[in-house]
């Protein structure tokens, strides 16, 4: 479950670096990764990556090493 969980953040983190911050709809970016709704993707990557997705986008700055542990 733990890859999963990986490969799901890796590719939401792919798909959001390749948009410009305000290019991002997080209701369809919910969508397309199947998520129930906006707040649970919010929700899930605050979890995974410790910080909101809207800072992320801001500074895009973190590396995930091959434990699947986080470092800005």
């Amino acid at each position: 479950k733990q890859c999963q969980s990986m490969i799901r953040v890796e590719g939401l983190l792919e798909h959001l670096y390749g948009l410009k911050g305000d290019e991002i709809d997080w209701a369809s970016v919910a969508q397309q990764f199947d998520f129930s709704d906006q707040p649970h993707l919010i929700r899930y990557l605050k979890k995974h990556l410790g910080e909101t997705p809207g800072e992320y986008v801001r500074q895009r700055q973190f590396t995930i090493d091959v434990y699947g542990r986080f470092e800005l």
